[in-house]
């Protein structure tokens, strides 16, 4: 018997950046190890990465001797944008300004930027 199952997925992955000169302190794990209490203000101490990820897929369930195998394939598309808080960034202060108060750096440090994600494989369960 075989059967097609399909899907479409958002996502959106927002972090501060480990790198360049606008890292927010402790967004590295290296960071975190070296001061585990350093002060955290979100959207207000740095550049800050945004993922926006949107993904088609189908899988396909069939049976072949004995052994149900599963086929998926998903193609997917990402933009990347990179943000910073102006008001705290330009007064030095993290913490100061609203979350709000965000905007786009495009620089060559932090380039926004577009991606595809393309994904093929199979599965194989083995029933005892």
């Amino acid at each position: 018997m075989r059967r097609v199952k399909t899907h479409l997925q958002f996502q959106m992955i927002r972090s501060g950046v480990d790198f360049g000169y606008g890292a927010p302190e402790g967004s590295s794990l290296l960071d975190k190890c070296l001061d585990p209490y350093a002060a955290k203000y979100f959207l207000m101490d740095g550049v800050y990465r945004w993922d926006s990820i949107i993904k088609l897929g189908a899988s396909w369930n069939i049976k072949a001797n004995a052994f149900p195998v599963s086929v998926f394939a998903e193609a997917g598309f990402v933009n990347t944008r990179f943000t910073i808080n102006a008001a705290a960034w330009s007064s030095g202060k993290s913490g100061t300004g609203y979350e709000a108060e965000y905007e786009t750096i495009n620089d060559s440090v932090y380039q926004g930027r577009k991606n595809l994600i393309i994904s093929v494989g199979f599965r194989l369960f083995c029933v005892y």
